[in-house]
């Protein structure tokens, strides 16, 4: 290999070196650090991303990488060379002070946060949440990119996505979604009393356990621990790390723990060759989603699922719940008001409400303080319930303390691919429900690894998708997929 790429492969192993530390502080900050620990680990976080930022964006290593990509390259290393030059594009739009300030004002809102939402008192907050959005409406001007200013937020996540495409993608989805509530509450089985049986939480620990090394998530490669609000970060590609919360109901730890596995299935099955380089990880967050959303969902939540599942649920849980009972009980659609906990329709208007919350204050329409009121219009206008609390409402998502703002819409875009993968799943493999109904998961991911997985940062959702089903995002697709689930379980005529 040249002496310039060796020079440029040291570097992202050094990178990937540093973001692996700041991966590994902020999942302590989030499960097991002392809570008087906040102060200097967001001083520590602060400094790792300066270094990080810094090192990346060097001039020397700037003019690196627009030299080398000039020559004749490998396609492996083109591939790498031109995925630095699209990030290096965007890195270097925002100064390592701005960088430094948001770590550090992140990670010392992430404590507040905490604090507020089990005092259930916004005010405390309140000026964390103001000093974000003011950063987040820096960080638009400062990567200045074409058109709305949410779309330099969206970019960090779903890159090439635009606020206009997605303004019109929820408009048609909100349209749709509420149409098939209203259709759903006129059915008798509505109104069905829910039945929710109780776990001890040593039992739930061992069912979380169960399902996800189950699905393929190994405990050499990866651990299951308990937190707040549920997520997945990767400290290197042997490391990969899932969160669940045990003081939750089981329905809720269940699916939060088999969402986690597949976020962490993406990336524990991202090739080797990608392994220290921008190549490696998750293309996008939708792309993420699509794969977390695809296991929760169009799995788990499968009735061939529980054929197998439900026997070794009644075992470790001893619950007085028929199989019927328990898989009408994990689908059953009912407006609530917490998105974690939401069906698989009224999940995807508690994202819309985020979108347009989120657009107004970067917009400026929206003042910080007026965010619960608001919170709560819109979540009677969409969806017929009012928070009693701002812990049931503005409250409830870390998102905002982390200040990932751009990052809600990428839960729905996750919705709408994982149901074209199925779609296409179904047609390649007519029979794999039959895997399901035995517990068996292997040929289910040995198809996301070949068409998605394999792929790594080396093309864009879009082209995943349209590589594995035929055409880019179809939002069509989702409503047919809802359509054709929800009109059998409460016995719509189609």
């Amino acid at each position: 290999m040249r002496k310039e790429l060796k020079e440029i492969y040291r570097v992202q192993k050094e990178l990937a070196m540093l973001d692996g530390i700041n991966s590994l502080l902020n999942w302590d900050q989030k499960t097991l650090m002392p809570p008087k620990g906040y102060l200097d680990r967001a001083e520590q976080i602060s400094v790792i991303s300066r270094m990080a930022h810094n090192k990346f964006i060097a001039p020397a290593f700037q003019k690196l990488v627009n030299d080398t990509i000039k020559t004749r390259l490998r396609k492996k290393d083109r591939a790498v060379l031109e995925r630095l030059k699209k990030d290096l594009d965007k890195a270097k739009k925002l100064p390592a002070s701005f960088v430094e300030e948001e770590s550090k004002t992140t990670a010392l809102a992430y404590a507040a946060w905490q604090d507020a939402k089990a005092e259930n008192n916004f005010r405390m907050f309140k000026p964390h949440l103001e000093a974000i959005v003011a950063l987040k409406r820096k960080e638009c001007r400062l990567k200045n990119l074409p058109g709305h200013p949410y779309n330099s937020l969206l970019d960090s996540f779903e890159e090439g996505m635009t606020t206009d495409r997605l303004k019109k993608t929820f408009a048609y989805l909100k349209v749709e979604l509420i149409k098939l509530l209203n259709e759903i509450k006129t059915s008798p089985k509505y109104k069905r009393n829910p039945v929710l049986p109780e776990c001890s939480l040593d039992s739930k620990e061992q069912l979380c356990q169960f399902i996800r090394k189950r699905m393929g998530v190994n405990n050499g490669r990866s651990r299951l621990d308990n937190t707040e609000h549920p997520f997945t970060t990767s400290i290197d590609p042997d490391d990969v790390r899932i969160t669940t919360n045990y003081n939750s109901n089981i329905q809720k730890c269940f699916f939060s723990t088999v969402h986690e596995a597949g976020h962490a299935l993406y990336n524990l099955n991202i090739p080797k060759k990608f392994r220290h380089t921008v190549l490696w990880g998750g293309t996008s967050l939708g792309m993420h989603e699509s794969q977390s959303r695809f296991w929760e969902n169009v799995i788990a939540r499968n009735p061939a699922f529980w054929k197998y599942m439900f026997p070794v649920f009644q075992k470790t849980c001893k619950v007085g719940i028929s199989e019927d009972e328990w898989v009408f009980e994990i689908n059953r659609v009912k407006p609530s008001l917490i998105r974690t906990a939401a069906d698989e329709i009224t999940y995807n208007l508690h994202v819309i409400i985020r979108f347009e919350l989120e657009l107004e204050l970067i917009e400026g329409k929206l003042k910080v303080r007026q965010v619960p009121k608001a919170w709560k219009q819109k979540m009677k206008e969409y969806l017929g319930v009012v928070p009693r609390s701002n812990r049931e409402g503005c409250l409830q998502d870390v998102h905002w303390s982390m200040g990932i703002f751009g990052y809600f819409p990428t839960y729905t875009l996750g919705n709408i691919y994982a149901a074209q993968l199925y779609y296409t799943l179904l047609k390649d493999k007519p029979d794999i429900m039959s895997d399901l109904r035995r517990g068996k998961y292997d040929r289910v991911l040995k198809w996301l690894r070949k068409h998605v997985h394999k792929y790594g940062r080396s093309l864009s959702a879009e082209e995943i998708v349209e590589k594995a089903t035929g055409e880019g995002l179809n939002p069509s697709i989702l409503i047919k997929y809802l359509r054709e689930k929800y009109s059998q379980i409460y016995d719509l005529p189609q």
